[in-house]
């Protein structure tokens, strides 16, 4: 996964030039076991970093993706169950109707009032 980047605008992986530098807080466990595997394997810290980065985003993407898949199948079989949505259309007057009484707004105007603004001062 080395040299993309995931864009905002579009969801496609794009290819970049540049790294950029990372701050990371590191449990001392792993600050250990990484120095241990730079001695063993000849590998930078960056790079294991970097493998183990580019593995999570792999595995966690998957699984997102996976999840997706399965609510995409639930909203389709509920559409296909109730294809013009006149059940939950009938719950929702259903629910209109147990609330009448125990409304205090139930037949009262409502006008909203205009939402002030802040200028900020430029001192």
């Amino acid at each position: 996964m080395r040299g993309v980047r995931l864009t905002a605008a579009t969801g496609r992986l794009v290819a970049t030039t540049k790294t950029k530098a990372k701050t990371l807080r590191l449990e001392p466990q792993y600050e250990n076991a990484l120095g241990f595997l730079k001695t063993v394997l000849g590998a930078s810290v960056n790079e294991m970093v970097n493998d183990a980065v580019g593995q999570y985003i792999q595995r966690e993407t998957a699984r997102v993706e996976v999840n997706l898949g399965d609510l995409l199948a639930q909203v389709k079989a509920y559409r296909k169950a109730d294809p013009d949505f006149r059940h939950a259309h009938a719950r929702v007057v259903e629910a209109e109707i147990k609330a009448v009484g125990n409304d205090s707004a139930d037949g009262a105007s409502y006008t909203e009032a205009p939402v002030a603004t802040r200028r900020r001062s430029h001192a």
